[in-house]
C-alpha cells in the first residue's frame, strides 16, 4: 500500500511539473528558436510574431559567422509574420541583442532589373553599427500597415559572436503628414517631385486609402541630376491617397515602372511593408506637388530634416471632383436655391387652383460648368408635399453649357394656401438645389345662369 501511494503521489508531482513547463513554454510563447538548418529563405525558421511590439524578443539563435552551409559557422535566416492590427502606419525596428556583440541583421528581398523582378535572394536593408535617432545600433527598420505584413530577415556573426542572440521587436504608430486637397479632373495629371527641394536622392512610391502600394506609381530617378524623383501619374479614382517618400532605395513588393529612369533597386518579397535602404541622416524629405503644367507648391516634410535611420515619411492627400455649376430657372427667370420666397415671375407660385383640378410648370437646370453635370433624384418635401408631384424627369446628365427640363404638378388636395420645397441632387457645387414653391386651393366659382 505504501509503494502504491508513493507511486501516485510521484505521479501527480510529475503532472504538476510537466504542467509548469507547458504553462511557462506558453508564456515565452513569443519566442521562436532557430530551427537549423536555416541558411536561406527555403529553410528558414518561421516565425508568428505575437504581441504588441512594446520591444519584447521574437526569435533567437546562434552564428559565428556569414557561412551558407550548416554549421556553427552559418547565416540564419527567419520568416517573420507579425500580427495583424489596426490599420494605420507603423514603424517596426527590430533589434539584436546578445552578450557578444557584432552580429548583422538584414531584411531580405529579390533582385530586380529592366527585365522585371528576379529571383535571386537580395538584401533590402543592413543593420548599422551605432544608433541613429530612434534606431538603436544594430537594428533594421520597416514600415508596416498592419496587414500581417511578412519578412524574411538574415543574421550573420563573427568568430566573437558567441553568445546566443535574440531579436527584439518594437511596433510604433505614425502619424502622417497632412498634405493638399486637390482638385482635379481624373483626366487631369497630379506631379510630385523633389527637383528644386532637396539635393538628396529620394525614391518614392503612391499608396491608395486602405495603404495598399498602386501598382506602377512609384518614381527612383527621373531624367533630371542629383536623383531627382518626379512622379506625374491620372489617378484611378477621387479620394485619399499617400505619398511615401525616402532616400533610396525605397523597397515595397512592387517592380519599378517602365517610365522609371533607374529599375535595378532591390525589392521585398511580400506585399504590406515597404523600407528604405539608406541609414544616412539627417535626410531632407521635402518635395512639391503640382496639376498638369502648373507651377510646383513645396511641400516640407519634418520640417525639411528626419533625424532617424531608414526614415520613410507619408504624405497623406486628398484628389477631389471639382463641382459643377448650376442653375435653375422658371419662366426664364432664376431660381436661387435655399429660397423660401415663392413669386410668378419664376413660377414657383402656383397661383389658384380649383380643388381636384391641377396645372403644371416646368423647370429649367442649367449646367453652366465645363464637365459634365450629373442630375440625381428629385424629392418633395415640406408642409404639403402630396399637393406637388413631377411629372417628367429632367435628363440623368446634362452636358457643359446645356440645359434639361422637369416638369411640377400642383393639384391642391384641400382648400388655402399650400406649400412645398422641391429638392434636386446632383454633381453639381449646389448640392442639393432647393427651392420652395407654393399655390392656392379654391372651390369651384359658381356657374351663372346664361339668359
Amino acid at each position: 500500500m505504501k509503494t502504491l501511494k508513493h507511486t501516485n503521489l510521484k505521479g501527480k508531482f510529475l503532472k504538476l511539473i510537466f504542467a509548469f513547463i507547458i504553462f511557462n513554454s506558453n508564456v515565452v510563447n513569443a519566442q521562436t528558436a532557430e530551427v537549423e538548418p536555416n541558411e536561406n529563405k527555403a529553410q528558414a525558421t518561421p516565425v508568428t510574431v505575437t504581441g504588441t511590439g512594446t520591444g519584447a524578443s521574437i526569435a533567437t539563435g546562434t552564428t559565428t559567422g556569414s557561412a551558407s552551409t550548416a554549421g556553427a559557422t552559418s547565416i540564419d535566416y527567419f520568416k517573420l509574420t507579425f500580427p495583424v492590427a489596426t490599420a494605420g502606419i507603423y514603424e517596426n525596428i527590430i533589434t539584436i541583442s546578445s552578450s557578444t556583440a557584432g552580429h548583422t541583421i538584414s531584411i531580405r528581398g529579390l533582385s530586380q532589373s529592366v527585365f522585371g523582378i528576379g529571383t535571386a535572394d537580395a538584401s533590402a536593408q543592413v543593420s548599422n553599427t551605432t544608433a541613429l535617432g530612434n534606431v538603436p545600433a544594430r537594428s533594421v527598420k520597416f514600415y508596416s500597415f498592419g496587414k500581417g505584413e511578412q519578412l524574411y530577415v538574415r543574421i550573420s556573426g563573427t568568430a566573437s559572436t558567441t553568445a546566443a542572440y535574440n531579436l527584439n521587436w518594437t511596433r510604433t504608430a505614425v502619424s502622417p503628414i497632412v498634405g493638399p486637397v486637390l482638385t482635379a479632373q481624373l483626366t487631369d495629371n497630379v506631379t510630385w517631385t523633389t527637383l528644386g527641394q532637396t539635393i538628396v536622392d529620394t525614391d518614392i512610391w503612391i499608396y491608395d486609402s486602405n495603404f495598399n502600394p498602386i501598382p506602377g506609381f512609384g518614381n527612383d530617378d527621373d531624367l533630371a541630376p542629383n536623383g531627382t524623383t518626379k512622379l506625374t501619374r491620372q489617378y484611378p479614382s477621387y479620394g485619399t491617397y499617400y505619398v511615401a517618400i525616402g532616400r533610396y532605395n525605397l523597397a515595397n513588393n512592387l517592380a519599378s515602372p517602365a517610365d522609371d529612369r533607374y529599375r535595378n533597386e532591390n525589392v521585398l518579397d511580400f506585399p504590406g511593408a515597404v523600407v528604405s535602404s539608406s541609414l544616412t541622416s539627417p535626410i531632407d524629405l521635402d518635395l512639391a506637388y503640382y496639376l498638369n503644367a502648373n507651377t510646383p507648391t513645396p511641400l516640407s516634410v519634418n520640417g525639411g530634416a528626419t533625424p532617424n535611420g531608414y526614415p520613410v515619411a507619408f504624405v497623406q492627400f486628398t484628389l477631389t471632383s471639382p463641382c459643377v455649376s448650376i442653375n435653375l430657372q422658371g419662366n426664364g427667370n432664376n431660381i436661387v436655391s435655399g429660397s423660401n420666397t415663392t413669386a410668378t415671375t419664376n413660377k414657383t407660385d402656383f397661383g389658384s387652383v380649383v380643388k381636384i383640378s391641377s396645372t403644371t410648370f416646368t423647370y429649367t437646370i442649367q449646367n453652366t460648368g465645363t464637365t459634365t453635370l450629373n442630375v440625381g433624384a428629385i424629392t418633395i418635401t415640406g408642409a404639403n408635399p402630396g399637393d406637388f408631384t413631377v411629372t417628367t424627369a429632367p435628363a440623368a446628365t446634362v452636358a457643359a453649357n446645356s440645359s434639361t427640363t422637369f416638369v411640377v404638378k400642383f393639384k391642391p388636395l384641400a382648400l388655402g394656401a399650400r406649400s412645398a420645397v422641391i429638392n434636386l441632387a446632383s454633381d453639381g457645387c449646389t448640392n442639393p438645389y432647393t427651392f420652395a414653391v407654393s399655390g392656392n386651393g379654391i372651390n369651384r366659382p359658381p356657374v351663372t345662369p346664361s339668359n
